[in-house]
């Protein structure tokens, strides 16, 4: 099996990796969330009650601020150099309650002053002597009206204004001329040129306003087209759905799926192993009975094993052939309980004996052993801590071990359950690295059953002894951030990492193609007795 882990993605790719499987894993979250808000959207624009918006405009003509002629007049006055404000008195003077109060009049209906002038706004336009008269109504023509109704009353309302200070002012001047007995018609002459001004300005009104352009009539009320709305909801909509994804995806602690299982641990996948009603029940003989999947699964990695293991000697070939040849250890861990770490075990502990190799599984799980009731093992022959703290690892190896019924290559080491929970694990996982030296030296296969490591570090004590260490995971249960701490844990240990086992899979497929666990346990017999013939000829 490989043992070094694969290199590490980029940033970017993981962080894609993290969005396509938030979208995959709320896809229909995002389809509702983003049709809710389109239809918000469109709802919003279309039952809204409609706005339209007329527009008059009004010319701004201000006299000079030094002109004598409206001297304490209520006119527009030029102002030197800041023309924009000259814009901004001129709408102050016009969009006032006195003009609001005179189109209330007009209109009826229930209009009344602050009703207009809530409806009416006036603005300079940009630069330039202009001002905007715009009005807002619930139907074009109300709103048309009201713009030309407050253009015109506010040339009414001020040229009545200047009209009383121009009578006011034009007799003083006129009682003037007389009295100094000037009778002249010379308009050059200033007295006579201010009686003519303010004779226009009470036949004609106020002289700095004038109407530019009547409003017309609107085509549309105010918003955005239905369109835009839509495409606007849309977009909303998607991109709420999306952070709504990636935030459930982020509050929920379980991984989701093997792809995210790849981007923490960056290993490869041995094999997938179909979902299970229930852990596997003895059967009458003793052993688990497997469904053909499962079989099929854990023979995958067994063919892995072998592979890998034939290349391994071929590797080391030529080395020191005096020295025992130990069988391979491998050890079974998970991040979480309940990952399928006990059930992979026990049956690659199966599929391994099966192809006629002797193997040797170990419970070293002490705070939840289950190997026994997997194996149907009577109590009377489960271990004690007592017999592990005691007895040598060889005499435990060589006597203690039980044989599993229907897999004549497989042997045992079980521990009773109801001695798990004062178990003193300290001085028993010291003794971890001498019993897996005596399984190795008694078969060609040990397989070791160990507590998660997200949960507790037991297993790390033993991690460095063993030739492959490999993962169960089931997506849906396992706790992320438990993967991750076992991830950092067996890295920081250097252990050899062979891969992982994507445990809990859905299958959709029928008649599985496989000849099950019956046939395995028979070829096993016959490649044992095989082997047992060989040995007894070379020797």
């Amino acid at each position: 099996m490989p043992s070094e882990q694969q290199p590490h993605a980029p940033h970017d790719a993981r962080t894609l990796g993290v969005l396509s499987r938030a979208l995959r894993a709320h896809a229909f979250l995002i389809a509702v969330i983003t049709l809710l808000v389109l239809a918000a959207a469109l709802g919003w624009r279309l039952l809204r009650p409609p706005t339209y918006e007329a527009h008059a405009q009004l010319l701004v003509t201000p006299v000079s601020a030094d002109d004598p002629t409206f001297l304490g007049f209520d006119v527009v006055r030029d102002t030197p150099g800041d023309p924009t404000r000259t814009m901004q008195t001129a709408a102050a003077l016009v969009e006032s309650p006195a003009v609001a109060q005179a189109v209330a009049r007009q209109l009826g209906d229930g209009w009344t002053s602050d009703r207009v002038l809530e409806a009416v706004q006036v603005e300079p336009i940009g630069q330039s002597n202009l001002l905007d008269v715009g009005a807002r109504a619930g139907d074009p023509r109300t709103a048309q009206r009201l713009a030309d109704s407050f253009a015109r009353a506010a040339l009414d309302v001020r040229s009545a204004a200047l009209r009383q200070q121009a009578r006011i002012e034009l007799a003083r001047l006129l009682s003037q001329q007389r009295s100094t007995g000037v009778q002249t018609l010379e308009p050059s002459t200033d007295l006579a040129n201010r009686i003519d001004r303010l004779r226009t300005v009470v036949a004609r009104g106020d002289p700095t306003l004038s109407i530019s352009r009547a409003a017309e009539l609107p085509r549309a009320p105010l918003g955005p087209p239905v369109i835009f709305v839509a495409l606007a909801g849309l977009v909303g909509g998607l991109g709420l759905g999306v952070a709504s994804a990636l935030l459930l995806d982020q509050l929920r602690q379980k991984v989701r799926d093997e792809e995210e299982a790849q981007q923490i641990l960056e290993l490869p996948v041995l094999t997938r192993v179909p979902r299970l009603a229930a852990a596997p029940e003895p059967r009458a003989g003793g052993s688990p009975s497997f469904p053909s999947e499962v079989w099929e699964s854990f023979r995958t990695v067994v063919a892995q094993l072998h592979f890998n293991g034939a290349r391994a000697a071929a590797r080391g070939a030529g080395g020191a052939g005096n020295e025992p040849e130990l069988g391979r250890g491998i050890l079974l861990t998970s991040a979480s309980s309940g990952d399928g770490k006990t059930t992979s075990a026990t049956a690659l502990a199966m599929s391994l004996a099966a192809t006629g190799h002797p193997t040797i599984l170990l419970d070293l799980d002490l705070r939840k052993p289950d190997v026994a009731s997997r194996l149907g093992v009577p109590a009377l022959q489960q271990l004690a801590v007592d017999d592990l703290l005691e007895l040598d690892p060889e005499e435990l190896i060589a006597r203690r071990l039980v044989s599993v019924p229907g897999s004549p290559q497989l042997r045992a080491l079980v521990i009773r359950r109801d001695i798990a929970d004062g178990a003193p694990i300290d001085l028993v996982s010291s003794r971890y690295r001498d019993l897996l030296d005596a399984a190795r030296r008694s078969a060609t296969y040990v397989v070791v059953d160990s507590p998660p490591l997200g949960h507790v570090a037991d297993a790390l004590a033993i991690v460095r002894s063993v030739d492959l260490v490999l993962l169960a995971v089931r997506p849906g249960w396992t706790d992320r951030r438990e993967l991750r701490l076992a991830r950092d844990l067996l890295a920081r240990a250097r252990a050899r990492l062979g891969g992982y086992i994507v445990c809990g899979v859905r299958t959709g497929r029928r008649g599985y193609y496989g000849y099950g666990q019956a046939a395995g346990a028979q070829q096993a017999a016959a490649t044992g007795e095989q082997r047992k013939a060989l040995a007894q000829q070379q020797r």
